[in-house]
């Protein structure tokens, strides 16, 4: 898979998931998938799968009211199997009514031409987690999670 297919991946996975639709999203997803949420998260930890991803994107959903990733397109660079994805990220929290603007970076890494695995990098994770107090807790992380 070249860089610009790699790119134009990530940013088809993105639109799909920002329309809400996770089935559609996960033609874009490999079968044995897995992200790994920074720790103290309340979706700290690994989600594995399309299952976990489904949940993961749900759960998200859930804390989250109008979760965001600014500007469109994003910017993205392909290095091997990986590309990164620097973003302005947005939301408020259902729990609190706090609203966070950060920047993000993620790391996505490919297999067999879908995205394998997901690590994202919160600017201030210690926010996310100020502003998420009182979530519920997370559902299953899907297969082997």
């Amino acid at each position: 898979m070249s860089p610009d297919e790699q790119i134009a991946t990530v940013e088809n996975l993105m639109k799909t998931v920002n329309k809400g639709d996770l089935q559609g999203a996960l033609q874009y997803v490999h079968p044995d998938f897995v992200i790994h949420e920074q720790p103290g998260l309340p979706y700290e930890g690994e989600w594995r799968g399309h299952d976990g991803f489904v949940s993961l994107m749900t759960y998200i959903g859930s804390i989250w009211k109008g979760w965001r990733d600014t500007p469109f397109p994003y910017e993205l660079a392909s290095v091997g199997s990986r590309v990164m994805k620097e973003t302005r990220s947005s939301a408020t929290a259902r729990s609190t009514g706090e609203r966070i603007e950060m920047d993000m970076m993620e790391v996505l890494e490919f297999k067999d031409d879908l995205i394998h695995t997901i690590r994202p990098y919160y600017w201030d994770p210690e926010w996310v987690r100020r502003a998420t107090a009182g979530s519920p807790p997370p559902p299953s992380r899907g297969s082997a999670g």
